[in-house]
């Protein structure tokens, strides 16, 4: 029990401008091009991965890992809010990178587009998942160290690197 100590309390900034880091992901397209190969091949073994940790969790209940890493004090919380200032999800992170996509409430897409799950690192944008057009309760996995989260409207199968505008942004406020 007790209190936590004030550095592991990670307040979630609301940016004003949430797309404003969008706008320099763009400017970092021309290195985009040349990492999209690699991106695409990263994006194939992610969804295996996705795969693997949703049929790994599905037996002891995604629910409850879910609310495990909510309940964790070492969890990462970050409010992704959409340009109208509603919140449209919520990510939880573990210190080892494991994340959990909680409640998303998107209006389901067409079969021909999907949600993806985008974790903003510096200036880069690098897929976290695909949601697939009816996001429900998601498990993801992040390895290095990440600024915030975004989501966004995509093709069917996801992009390597976004093509459309986020929907909702979340930063983690830093320390």
């Amino acid at each position: 029990g007790g209190q936590l100590p004030e550095k592991q309390l990670v307040p979630v900034l609301r940016p004003r401008r949430p797309w404003a880091g969008w706008g320099a992901a763009a400017a970092v397209v021309g290195v985009a091009i040349t990492v999209t190969a690699f991106m695409g091949l990263r994006l194939v073994q992610q969804g295996d991965q996705i795969e693997r940790i949703r049929s790994g969790l599905e037996t002891q209940g995604l629910e409850t890992a879910a609310a495990a890493a909510v309940a964790d004090p070492r969890s990462r919380h970050v409010a992704l809010i959409a340009e109208e200032g509603s919140t449209l999800a919520t990510v939880v992170v573990l210190p080892d990178g494991t994340g959990y996509l909680i409640r998303p409430l998107l209006p389901p897409l067409t079969k021909n587009r999907t949600y993806q799950l985008w974790a903003l690192v510096g200036e880069a944008t690098v897929s976290a998942g695909v949601l697939g057009n009816r996001p429900s309760l998601t498990a993801f996995m992040v390895d290095m160290p990440v600024d915030g989260f975004a989501i966004s409207e995509e093709q069917h199968g996801g992009v390597p690197v976004p093509k459309s505008p986020p929907i909702a942004v979340g930063m983690i406020e830093t320390t």
